[in-house]
């Protein structure tokens, strides 16, 4: 089984930086796993909330990355020969959440 995070813009800005740190410095893997407001499409939501919400998600994951790039924390083995950026994947996770389902969200067809 499979656990797919859900990261709409219905949960508040304060929580999401925490969350998300949290999610990837404990590798868990969640870089693929991530989803951005399969509940909802945007014509559901104020859409200046989910317009702020996707460009502080984008930041936040950019701030997460400088910040924590090296973070060496429990590594099993073979991790340690990942790059930073495999290693502790924010910008990876964050572009994974988006392209996943972003379009659909904001009801653009592919």
């Amino acid at each position: 089984a499979v656990m797919y995070i859900d990261s709409s813009p219905g949960a508040a800005d304060f929580y999401r930086d925490d969350i998300f740190k949290k999610l990837v410095l404990n590798r868990y893997g969640i870089e693929d796993k991530l989803l951005f407001g399969i509940d909802r499409h945007a014509n559901a939501y104020d859409v200046r909330w989910a317009k702020y919400i996707i460009d502080f998600d984008r930041k936040m994951f950019d701030r997460l990355q400088e910040q924590y790039g090296d973070y060496e924390g429990f590594m099993w083995e073979g991790l340690e020969k990942l790059s930073t950026e495999d290693r502790n994947p924010f910008r990876k996770t964050f572009r994974n959440a988006v392209k996943r389902n972003i379009l659909n969200f904001l009801g653009i067809k592919e």
